[in-house]
């Protein structure tokens, strides 16, 4: 989903019994994937707020995460709900969020 963490799990398909795989159903929840890293970089910051900025008013599906198609204040929102948010479920692999822009 655009603009929302990449969430990986991983679990066993069907039940484990002495040894044995026996087929088994059940529902996985997970819990919700935060907003606001548009740019797909694993952090949540500066970098995501000035993309949103960049595409404001557009129907830009990248930097639209309500899929309202339009990048809007709500859109922003989400960024800076989770402002230097890492990925919970990538933290080996995230960087450090940019709090200050590069030109």
């Amino acid at each position: 989903m655009p603009g929302h963490f990449t969430v990986k799990k991983t679990f066993t398909i069907g039940l484990k019994e002495d040894g044995v795989i026996k087929p088994y159903s059940k529902a996985l929840y997970y819990d919700y994937a935060p907003a606001g890293d548009v740019n797909k970089y694993i952090v949540i910051d500066i970098q995501d707020a000035l993309f949103i900025q960049a595409n404001w008013k557009t129907n830009n599906c990248d930097a639209d995460i309500n899929f309202d198609r339009v990048v809007d204040k709500q859109d922003m929102q989400y960024v800076v709900n989770n402002y230097l948010m890492q990925n919970p479920w990538l933290l080996d692999k995230a960087p450090k969020p940019n709090t200050k822009a590069h030109f």
